[in-house]
């Protein structure tokens, strides 16, 4: 390809690997008995539901300015 074109195009990626503060050591094992255990915590319908609105007002106020653009530009170019 690169006779053909001029140009490489599997050369595009590079990665950089960096290894900070690495003395050669092995890391410490991590010990499952130290990590914290989740807890789920119940949310409620209510709260999800009103935290969720002001995005789908938006969403249907785009929808209904799409609609209502599309319809304009239909009324002004059809033959009726």
């Amino acid at each position: 390809m690169l006779e053909k074109t001029g140009m490489n195009p599997g050369g595009g990626m590079m990665f950089v690997t960096v290894k900070d503060g690495d003395d050669g050591s092995e890391p410490e094992p991590i010990d499952p008995q130290e990590l914290p255990e989740f807890s789920r915590s119940q949310l409620a319908t209510a709260g999800v539901i009103a935290g969720a609105m002001p995005s789908v007002a938006v969403l249907v106020l785009f929808n209904l300015l799409a609609l209502a653009g599309a319809f304009i530009a239909i009324q002004r170019y059809d033959l009726r």
